[in-house]
């Protein structure tokens, strides 16, 4: 049960072109060939930001494969202020607490960072991508081995997803229907993929 990434994009300028502010790999060594590493933090950034691009408006999602559990999933929210979170896990990891892992992601990062300098369209492209203190604590507890130190690291969210019912269940075949293009397949590939250190990409 595992987070794999988490992303934030900013929609305000462009919806179908989000820009990242933010990213976070979390112990990818664990569950691949070190030596592709770079090609899966690419594959996962890709596959954030085309999903990110597709929720409606106001609608909170969890977006997967059909089949096993051992594939990637994507948790994402946009809210109407346009900053949209995408969370990629593993299959086994609870939609409801990535998504409340995706809303602290968001607190933290506007309680740390000047909201002119995190959404100003006039930030220069060295600023695009930014820091952020205690989202590493939070990813060094297992959730499902020690859930109440979790959830305590967790406290005071904006916005706590207290009900899964609350979540709109998205196939991702689904998802991209009608859509064609080397990126809309590389991603449909990715998802239908089992997480194992036999994942080989080639990213675009």
């Amino acid at each position: 049960m595992k987070v794999l990434g988490i992303f934030v994009y900013n929609c305000r300028r462009s919806l179908r072109n989000p820009e990242l502010i933010f990213k976070k790999f979390n112990k990818l060594a664990s569950s691949f060939d070190p030596y592709a590493i770079a090609s899966v933090e690419r594959a996962l950034e890709i596959s954030s930001k085309e999903i990110a691009s597709r929720i409606p408006t106001g609608e909170r999602a969890t977006v997967k494969s059909q089949g096993e559990e051992n594939k990637l999933v994507a948790h994402c929210y946009h809210p109407i202020n346009q900053v949209v979170f995408v969370v990629m896990t593993d299959g086994r990891y609870p939609a409801r607490i990535a998504h409340n892992l995706g809303h602290k992601t968001v607190q933290l990062l506007e309680s740390q960072h000047d909201s002119v300098m995190l959404y100003n369209k006039e930030r220069e492209e060295t600023q695009r991508e930014f820091t952020l203190k205690g989202l590493e604590e939070i990813l060094e507890v297992d959730y499902e081995q020690n859930p109440k130190d979790f959830n305590t690291l967790m406290t005071n969210i904006d916005e706590d997803v207290e009900d899964s019912k609350e979540i709109e269940m998205y196939d991702v075949e689904g998802l991209f229907q009608g859509e064609e293009g080397e990126t809309v397949g590389f991603v449909l590939n990715l998802f239908s993929m089992k997480l194992d250190h036999k994942w080989k990409l080639q990213t675009i």
